[in-house]
């Protein structure tokens, strides 16, 4: 893994930075059968100060676990709206690097084009790691949040002026759903 850059930034630097990459990022590979899926998520301990990344391998269709890691890095980028990758990727890299299954999915826990800056947390974790992803979120970040039906299966596409950004998504009968958009690497 090359890294694209270092984890020592201020925020004006941040977003040069993003705004540098995004050029970079792939939307030009379909997804295929993937048989791999990685999951990852952060959670934070403001108390000492830590992020800490959960990762998981699950073997698809059967969603048997294969592996996991969990990895603590030390919280060094204060909470900042559209900037959340750049407090959460050095834990998630530093917990993917501990496994030794090869993923051929990633499905983050935050957004990837469906982000106020085009750039979330898919889309870098996927150019960081030359991936393909997909951002599940659990809320609407930009553009019209409209909820689907309440069944189980229903969608509901949210556009930002003309492009769709995101689907609006049940998983459950009843519940609220989730936003899934375009990471990296796929159509």
């Amino acid at each position: 893994m090359t890294a694209l850059h270092s984890w020592d930034l201020s925020p004006i630097e941040a977003i040069r930075i993003q705004k540098q990459l995004e050029p970079w990022i792939r939307m030009d590979v379909s997804l295929g059968k993937p048989r791999l899926i990685a999951g990852v998520d952060v959670g934070y301990s403001s108390k000492f100060g830590f992020s800490v990344a959960m990762v998981v391998i699950l073997e698809f269709p059967s969603l048997q676990l294969l592996e996991s890691a969990v990895a603590m890095t030390p919280t060094s980028f204060l909470y900042i709206p559209g900037l959340l990758s750049f407090r959460e990727l050095p834990s998630i890299l530093k917990d993917i690097n501990q496994l030794s299954f090869i993923h051929e999915l990633i499905l983050a826990d935050e957004h990837g084009r469906a982000h106020p800056g085009r750039f979330g947390i898919a889309y870098y974790l996927g150019l960081w790691l030359h991936s393909q992803t997909i951002g599940i979120g659990k809320n609407c970040l930009c553009g019209k949040s409209v909820n689907p039906e309440t069944i189980k299966g229903a969608s509901y596409p949210l556009r930002y002026g003309p492009e769709i950004l995101e689907m609006a998504l049940r998983t459950r009968n009843r519940v609220q759903p989730v936003f899934v958009s375009v990471g990296y690497g796929l159509a």
